[in-house]
């Protein structure tokens, strides 16, 4: 009996090794369910129905060549820009306003933030009082020669009696010079204390403009603060126009066809956009091996922000023809490895796997593994996947 049990034994394991060895392939066939070989689903097209599947045919579509790398948002140069004070003393605003906030829309280069109301030492305004008066004796002295210089010219001019032509000149030469130095001096008034004068002198307050239009993306201050010149007070951000700088790696970078525009995708968001070549040359970056490229994207909705990571296609070649499928067709599994699901008759499907270049917004690029005309599933593969292993989930869920 013993030596029946162990050739009954040796038997037993040479069968199972035999159906080991007879296993399809994993790309053709997988875990499946016990109605269907491995790797392959059966679905009453009634079942295909519910589930949603589509079937479509593989085509070869002309697509330019480009080379996958993640970019960068970032502010133009002078499209982001600090505000600073002008001169030391308080903040002040004009009527009606309560302060500038952060995304405070600044319409145009010019429009008036606030003021900077000076605060004088006691130096200082004994030497705006002492240059105040200076000019006040400047005007009355330079009006009243203008004035005897005018009357004794009306009178000669006037004269019956020959005047020799060099005292006219003279006279009309002082009448100028009195003319000029009264305007200098009343130029001068303006920025002077007036009289009387109060205690503690104020001058005029110093205006803030805006140097650009955009919005205001951070705030220094508030009314009333007291600002040493040279403070900032806020940053205004121009982003109509934001440039995407992305990282090439230098053996890549002689591929790159840099007049040429790339496509800037959000991620998440569905946004794509063309960007514009900025010929902007750049180091390469030591211990890194990359060169950075810049593009600039329209940032017209105002829905890119300084910092965020795009996705981005550079050009690398002339359009070629290339097998494409959706997204929705392509499965990735754990391993790694990407599967599409062909129809196998009409109420069947193998899963195949393949071989994937570019991945475009909406579609993929297929190198390996279905050749132009053949079918897929392009919507329900999810459904398809779920089917194939629903036996076995089912057993991890008992266990």
């Amino acid at each position: 009996m013993p030596a029946q049990l162990l050739k009954v034994t040796a038997w037993v394991l040479l069968a199972a090794l035999w159906a080991g060895c007879q296993r399809p392939p994993p790309d053709e066939a997988d875990r499946g369910n016990a109605s269907a070989p491995r790797g392959v689903v059966a679905l009453s097209p009634e079942a295909q129905g519910r589930a949603g599947v589509v079937v479509e045919a593989v085509s070869k579509v002309r697509e330019p060549s480009f080379l996958a790398a993640t970019g960068w948002l970032v502010a133009r140069p002078g499209a982001e820009v600090a505000v600073k004070a002008p001169a030391s003393g308080f903040v002040t605003l004009g009527s009606g306003k309560e302060g500038i906030g952060p995304g405070r829309v600044i319409e145009s280069a010019g429009e008036p933030l606030g003021a900077i109301q000076v605060v004088l030492s006691a130096q200082e305004q004994a030497a705006l009082v002492a240059a105040k008066e200076d000019v006040d004796v400047i005007v009355r002295q330079s009006l009243t020669t203008l004035e005897l210089a005018e009357a004794q010219l009306q009178r000669l001019q006037e004269s019956q009696q020959a005047v020799p032509g060099t005292r006219l000149a003279e006279l009309r030469e002082k009448v100028e010079h009195a003319r000029a130095a009264y305007e200098e001096a009343r130029e001068k008034l303006p920025f002077l204390p007036k009289e009387p004068y109060q205690d503690p002198i104020r001058v005029k307050p110093v205006p803030i403009e805006a140097p650009l239009a955009g919005r205001v993306v951070s705030v220094q201050v508030r009314p009333g603060q007291f600002v040493v010149q040279g403070d900032g007070l806020w940053t205004i951000a121009d982003w109509s126009a934001l440039w995407v700088r992305v990282p090439v790696f230098e053996l890549d970078l002689p591929r790159v066809l840099r007049q040429e525009p790339s496509q800037v995708e959000v991620p998440g968001t569905g946004i794509r956009l063309a960007g514009k070549a900025i010929d902007a040359p750049q180091p390469t970056l030591y211990g890194q091996r990359s060169v950075d490229l810049y593009y600039e994207v329209p940032n017209v909705s105002g829905t890119l922000r300084v910092g965020q990571a795009v996705s981005v296609l550079l050009p690398t070649g002339r359009p070629a023809d290339r097998i494409v499928v959706p997204r929705s067709a392509v499965l990735w599994d754990g391993m790694g490895a990407t599967w599409v699901y062909v129809p196998v008759g009409s109420d069947a499907f193998r899963r195949r796997r393949v071989e994937l270049g570019t991945i475009l917004t909406d579609r993929v690029e297929i190198t390996r593994g279905l050749d132009q005309g053949a079918k897929v599933v392009t919507t329900g593969a999810e459904a398809l996947y779920g089917e194939e292993f629903k036996g076995e989930m089912a057993v991890e869920d008992g266990d």
